[in-house]
Order: C-alpha cells, then sequence, then structure tokens
C-alpha cells in the first residue's frame, strides 16, 4: 500500500510524482517537521523533497511542512479516531497497514513518570517497511539442530540490518514447521496493524506485540509452548534474566543485540547463554561463529530478487 494515501494537497502530489519515479526505490525514510523542508532518506543519504517530486541535495526548491500537513496525516492515519491510537502514540510511534511505521515526536504528558499522552505532535517519520525476502535461506542452515535450532545471538553496529536478518530467519525456520513466538516489543519485527503481522514471519510463528521483552518471554513460554522465542535487541539485566528462564525450560532463543564492545555484550557472550553468533557488517558480511568463537561460515546476504 502507497504511503500518499495518507497526505493531502501539495505534499500529496510531490509524493504520487516520487511514488511513480524511479527514485521511489531507494526511499527509506520522509520526515516532516513543521515549518521546515521535508526530507527523504534514500541509501543512507539525505535529499530534499521539491513540489514536483524530485529528489535534491540542496534545500532551494524544498517543500515546506505546515501545522496543517502534520494534522492531516494524523487524522488520515487514525481513520478520524486519534484517541484510539493513543497507545501507540504514547510509545512514539504508529504502525500502517503495510508494515510501515511512523515515528511521533511533541509535548508529552506524564504521570508518575509514565507518559499518558503525546499532544501538541511537531515532527513524524515516516519508515517505509521493506523486507528482505531470503537473505537468511544459506545461514540459517548452520543454526539447525534436531528438532530446533541453537540460541543464536546476531550482533552488530547500528543500521547493519539485524532485525532484517532476524526476521528473515524467523520465517524459514517456522516455514520448516518449528514452532516461533516472536516478542515484538517495538513492533519491528512483525510490523503488527490491529494485531495481524504485516511482515512475512512464517506459518508456524506466533506474536506478542507491544510488550516488554522480559513478560512476554514468560507468558509465551506459559502459554504457547514454542521451540523459539525470538526478540530484538536485548540490552537490559531483566532481558538475560528472562532468556535464562527460557533456556531452563527448553526453548531455544534467537535474539539481536547492538555490538559496540560494551561490558554488557561480553559479559553475555561469557555467560554461555548461546551457542552461535552472527556478527554483520555494514556491507552485508555475514559471519558465524559456534559458541567458541569459532568461524564455521562466512558469506554475503543476498534476498531472493538480488538472487534471480
Amino acid at each position: 500500500m502507497g504511503i500518499d494515501i495518507y497526505f493531502t494537497g501539495k505534499l500529496r502530489h510531490s509524493l504520487e510524482k516520487l511514488n511513480a519515479s524511479a527514485s521511489w526505490r531507494c526511499v527509506e525514510e520522509i520526515r516532516l517537521r513543521i515549518n521546515r523542508p521535508v526530507m527523504v532518506l534514500g541509501d543512507g543519504k539525505i535529499f530534499y523533497l521539491t513540489g514536483e517530486g524530485e529528489l535534491k541535495k540542496d534545500v532551494t526548491d524544498a517543500l515546506i511542512c505546515h501545522r496543517e500537513d502534520l494534522d492531516r496525516c494524523l487524522e488520515l492515519m487514525s481513520d478520524y479516531s486519534l484517541y484510539a491510537f493513543n497507545e501507540e502514540i504514547k510509545n512514539g510511534f504508529i504502525t500502517l497497514p503495510g508494515g510501515h511505521r511512523v515515528g511521533i515526536c511533541g509535548q508529552a504528558v506524564c504521570d508518575n513518570g509514565e507518559v499518558k499522552q503525546i499532544k501538541n505532535i511537531s515532527s513524524m517519520n515516516f519508515r517505509l517497511a521493506g523486507q528482505r525476502i531470503g537473505i537468511a535461506a544459506e545461514l540459517t542452515k548452520q543454526l539447525l539442530r534436531k528438532n530446533g535450532i541453537y540460541n543464536t545471538l546476531i550482533l552488530s553496529p547500528a543500521g547493519c540490518g539485524k532485525t532484517t536478518l532476524l526476521r528473515d530467519i524467523v520465517r524459514c525456520v517456522s516455514d520448516m514447521g518449528i514452532t516461533v513466538s516472536v516478542i515484538d516489543e517495538r513492533s519491528e519485527i512483525a510490523a503488527c496493524y490491529k494485531g495481524i503481522p504485516q511482515n512475512d514471519v512464517g506459518d508456524c510463528t506466533d506474536v506478542m506485540d507491544m510488550i516488554p521483552k522480559s513478560k512476554g518471554i514468560m507468558m509465551v513460554l506459559r502459554s504457547m509452548s514454542p521451540r523459539v522465542i525470538a526478540v530484538d535487541e536485548i540490552n537490559r539485566n531483566e532481558d538475560i534474566a528472562a532468556i535464562r528462564s527460557a533456556r531452563s525450560c527448553g526453548a531455544a532463543l534467537l535474539c539481536t543485540m547492538h555490538s559496540d564492545e560494551n561490558s554488557f555484550e561480553q559479559n553475555i557472550i561469557s555467560e554461555g547463554i548461546f551457542e552461535r553468533f552472527i556478527q554483520l557488517a555494514n556491507d552485508r558480511t555475514c559471519r558465524v561463529y559456534d559458541g567458541s568463537l569459532c568461524l564455521i561460515y562466512e558469506g554475503k546476504l543476498q534476498s531472493a530478487e538480488e538472487m534471480v
């Protein structure tokens, strides 16, 4: 589904033209800020969107976003029932059909340290969903064991594709008939819209959406009998405690973590929870290590479309 349907006026006209051009294929994010130029992120570079749907490095002809543009976006995204999306908005985002995700910033209304509402919204970031089906096909073979997979941790710096790879491993494993429970705290893995995954996470996958990882892990252990539990970006001690519980109950773990040589990461590796480590680099190079950190696989990630 095209996201231009969530805009009106000059902004919609411009995005419809962009959507019909070859430049659209590189678009990753569209950023709207009140009284500022409309910006587009593509291929890791920043461009300005013109009134005629062109992407330029020069800000001179850039389209300017106004308050009414954001207000109309919110009305259209929420089907004129903004209150129904308050739970999502207070977490800082809305998920759209197709898995597109809209980050939101504004004035937070807090009560006892908890965010109750975000009002006077001043900027939005449309992050376009982009699955890469098939990138994990070869790699997943290195993770399989009898009746399941090895406990696996994906490591990489930010922006290298940890979540994208995690999603496709889940799909591959699930389509082998292995039951997977995804704990999707920020709706980034399955991209659920009204509870329905918009991304392909496989036929044998159950998704617990928008729940803290530690609580979600314990809930699916009690109710779903998963053979694999998948979570994105473990970074808290309570996450690790829940992971230990899952392992003691016989479920395999499939997790990601930012790799920046911090002590938390080193402790996870030394603790022996994981039996496979996947290291990603910016150039899509992927290396798989066993529990002793011996290299057992190296390759380049390619989607099914790229391999044709």
